[in-house]
């Protein structure tokens, strides 16, 4: 969460999708980084919970809770910034590509502050084909699971342009990539470019996944099956070689003097 509030920095009104009784924007309040926030939740149970945090807080007049789906409860640049943080990549996706958030985004659409659990090539191909722009694309360790977190600035809108994001049918797209660009998302280029020593330590993981699914395949298949493997086998040799890249990239950065 720690490294999400930084990511948010300062802005006007956060709105947080699926807020976990509301602890990043209370924290953000109560430091004065945001001066209103939003918190939204899908069910009646969070948002209760949600609700009562608010009180306890005793930031009442300046957070709310609002039952819904996404960012379905907010109106059109109400909130200057929006974070989804701790759900799947899959999830995320619906929630970016549903009608109700492009309709919100669609006069001036908010920075973006997203932590997928997983999936997360599947979110910065979204971001591209969005327009928008990775500021900052970061991965945190604790113990032996890796966070990712992506800041993404806003594409800028010519006067009169409304901006038109992708939709839940463009999934097709990214799935009918190649292996070799499927990998690429999943690391992301700013980590490849940064020299990223906990990517290298995701890669080596990635690697170790496909390994295991290609010794399990490693028998008579049905043909679906045989389709899976033999993804698996090129996004292993695509990893591979990104392996290789990241190597005498980060190479290249231990002899610059």
């Amino acid at each position: 969460m720690a490294r999400i509030a930084q990511l948010v920095g300062h802005a006007h009104t956060l709105a947080d999708i699926g807020s976990d009784h509301g602890l990043l924007p209370i924290a953000l309040l109560q430091t004065g980084r945001i001066a209103r926030a939003i918190a939204i939740e899908i069910s009646e149970g969070p948002h209760q919970a949600v609700s009562r945090a608010i009180a306890d807080a005793g930031v009442n007049d300046r957070m709310e809770a609002r039952l819904g789906d996404g960012c379905a409860p907010l109106s059109r640049e109400e909130a200057d910034v929006v974070v989804i943080a701790g759900m799947g990549g899959h999830t995320i996706w619906t929630i970016l590509t549903a009608p109700a958030t492009r309709q919100t985004f669609a006069s001036r659409p908010p920075r973006l502050i997203l932590q997928p659990m997983n999936g997360t090539g599947l979110i910065r191909f979204w971001a591209q084909q969005a327009g928008y722009r990775v500021r900052e694309d970061v991965r945190v360790k604790e113990g032996a699971l890796l966070y990712e977190c992506l800041a993404l600035d806003p594409p800028v809108l010519d006067r009169d342009k409304m901006w038109v994001g992708p939709t839940e049918a463009d999934h097709a797209q990214y799935e009918a990539l190649s292996a070799e660009l499927r990998m690429r998302y999943l690391c992301g280029e700013a980590g490849l470019h940064m020299r990223c020593q906990l990517l290298a330590w995701q890669v080596q993981v990635e690697i170790a996944k496909r390994q295991r699914v290609m010794h399990c395949l490693a028998y008579p298949l049905a043909d679906r099956a045989k389709e899976r493997l033999m993804q698996i086998r090129q996004e292993y040799g695509a990893l591979l070689r990104l392996q290789d890249e990241l190597a005498v990239l980060q190479g290249e950065q231990s002899a610059t003097p």
